[in-house]
């Protein structure tokens, strides 16, 4: 499980280290984290950004998770580009694919909002697509604290 690519996140040190706010004290940012607001805030955040984030710049990924080990792939994390450290040889094709998918999907969406609006398509894909990336999010991270517990 160390070096997975998907599951293995940082450290809070680490975390904490590359997060680091300078102008605010430790004492300060863990008073705060707990405020209603801050925790909307924070929710609103990792809903909306946290998947893509994820896919184009593999945040949450741990720091030995990438299967090449290589200085020439290590700048670009993007799961888009099949020519970066996280994908081997065999996977690039996929990747491809993968990206042809998204693209089409990204067509049939631009066709559905003018034939139907922007709010409609907001309302019946991306509301949805937020509510199942929640679920999805809170699984993992349960799914993640479980396996820390043991």
């Amino acid at each position: 499980m160390g070096k997975d690519t998907a599951f293995v996140p940082s450290t809070e040190e680490e975390y904490e280290d590359s997060f680091h706010l300078a102008f605010l004290s430790r004492t300060m940012i863990q008073s705060a984290e707990d405020a209603p607001v801050v925790a909307l805030f924070g929710l609103l955040l990792h809903q909306v950004f946290g998947w893509p984030m994820y896919l184009f710049f593999n945040v949450s990924a741990g720091v030995d998770s990438l299967p090449i080990q290589d200085s020439r792939y290590s700048r670009d994390k993007s799961h888009f580009n099949p020519f970066v450290a996280l994908f081997t040889s065999s996977q690039r094709f996929y990747v491809l694919l993968s990206d042809l998918g998204l693209v089409a999907t990204g067509c049939i969406l631009a066709g559905l909002c003018t034939k139907f609006g922007l709010q409609q398509v907001l309302l019946l894909y991306f509301l949805p697509y937020l509510w199942v990336n929640h679920w999805i999010g809170k699984q993992l991270s349960r799914r993640a604290s479980l396996l820390s517990v043991k």
